[in-house]
């Protein structure tokens, strides 16, 4: 059976979702992953299971940040978010994971408080 797995590098904690039988076999596959950058080692990948996401399986062995139907799983079911050094105003306004990310909402309330101070000055 397939299973999702939540990989993650660990000096930059760059991750990814690999779809797998195993940990073992997740690890392997993210390993070779360009989500997590190049260089990494097998013993540096650190994997654990994320049940909510095995009904995405759809052949593929790994979830596709750039695919919105991915990402909107991967923000609603597992709590990813983009990084700061990723987080880009003009993408979160078209990201379909808006409503379930928590990035999102720290912008959103930074903004009101930036326009409402500028609404009362």
């Amino acid at each position: 059976m397939i299973k999702a797995y939540k990989c993650q590098e660990d000096y930059m904690g760059y991750s990814t979702v690999i779809f797998a039988e195993t940990a073992g076999k997740a690890r392997y596959i993210a390993l070779r992953s360009d989500t997590l950058g190049e260089d990494n080692e097998f013993k540096d990948i650190y994997v654990r299971r994320i049940p909510a996401l095995d009904s995405f399986y759809k052949g593929k062995k790994e979830m596709d940040w750039f695919d919105p139907d991915d990402r909107l799983a991967m923000v609603k079911e597992a709590g990813y978010m983009c990084d700061e050094d990723g987080f880009d105003p003009d993408e979160c306004e078209k990201c379909s994971a808006q409503g379930y990310c928590s990035r999102w909402e720290e912008y959103a309330e930074e903004l009101e408080e930036v326009t409402g101070d500028a609404a009362e000055g």
